[in-house]
């Protein structure tokens, strides 16, 4: 259904009803905060039967089947975001709605979805919770990634995954980390070459030079920068982000607000779509947390697949 506000639906079935969960655990996560045993207890405490599985293990997908009532992805974004898509692509999707319990570093999904409170408070509100639908982006063209939840880009965000994996980062907590990520996404956002883009968005021509090119499903990326605020993943539209050589000080004075813990809406327009092909001269990009190097210049077109996922919320429809 069209709209920007109709990606709320309420769950017909009353949740309490669903006792029979298939946890998918990254026990990686985070600061490890919970092991296995730790996640089934506060589960079970809950009156959910739970069925246990390691994103360690490498037959973790081959668990995902269609004999529970819902799916718990417990971990950061690059977990809930592979439970999601392998649910997807078994083509179970229509079956098997998903619980997010994050345990990550930024969780933007978490924060899409509005999953806030602590890990027992979530667990005990799946038991009225209702299922928002969540849009599922197309990447054609680029050998071995097909879909993604959050977003698509190249320029900046690539050039920040790089130095990270570069980086020793010593950080005891996720908001420690957070900060070194702003801190080094700042210095890059001030030395960047714009790079060109030939970019068509619904069949309209924005091809230039820019510094950022985000193709948003949710609303923030990487360290919590919320590029696209008003984005709803279930509204049937994505929410293109282009930042120019223009706009460079802006871009660097709003991450360092952030730096200072100062959350001020983004200053940059964003254009809604459901189709966009591009094509630019630039080396890595990224689909969701993952860093992508194409073999050759990449000439892609990304579609956007309304409603492919169900996930157990709490959060009403008004305010979107």
């Amino acid at each position: 259904m069209p709209g920007r506000i109709q990606g709320w639906y309420t769950f017909i079935i009353l949740c309490r009803y669903m006792k029979l969960t298939r946890l998918i655990h990254n026990p990686g996560a985070g600061e490890e905060a919970y092991d296995k045993k730790q996640l089934i207890a506060l589960l079970e405490a809950q009156g959910f039967e739970c069925r246990y599985s390691s994103t360690k293990k490498d037959d973790w997908e081959e668990a995902l089947a269609p004999d529970v009532d819902f799916v718990v992805a417990a971990g950061g974004d690059g977990t809930i975001g592979k439970v999601a898509k392998a649910i997807f692509e078994k083509q179970l999707h229509q079956r098997l709605p998903i619980a997010v319990l994050p345990l990550g570093t930024a969780n933007n999904i978490a924060n899409a979805l509005h999953v806030q409170g602590s890990t027992e408070e979530i667990i005990r509100s799946w038991h009225t919770a209702r299922i928002k639908y969540f849009d599922v982006g197309k990447v054609e063209a680029i050998s071995g990634a097909t879909h993604f939840l959050e977003g698509f880009g190249w320029g900046i965000f690539p050039n920040l995954m790089l130095a990270m994996k570069k980086m020793k980062i010593d950080a005891e907590t996720p908001e420690e980390e957070l900060k070194i990520a702003l801190a080094t996404i700042h210095s890059i956002v001030e030395a960047y070459d714009p790079s060109e883009c030939r970019l068509e968005i619904d069949g309209v021509d924005h091809s230039g030079d820019y510094l950022l090119m985000e193709i948003m499903n949710i609303r923030s990326v990487g360290p919590n920068l919320n590029l696209a605020p008003k984005a709803d993943p279930g509204d049937g539209k994505f929410d293109v982000v282009l930042i120019p050589e223009s706009d460079r000080e802006k871009l660097a004075q709003y991450v360092l607000h952030k730096i200072n813990d100062l959350e001020l809406p983004f200053p940059f327009r964003t254009i809604p779509a459901t189709q966009v092909r591009l094509k630019w001269k630039g080396i890595h990009l990224h689909i969701d947390d993952e860093l992508i190097k194409p073999d050759k210049a990449a000439n892609v077109q990304i579609d956007l697949l309304p409603q492919k996922l169900q996930f157990l919320v709490t959060e009403p429809a008004t305010g979107l």
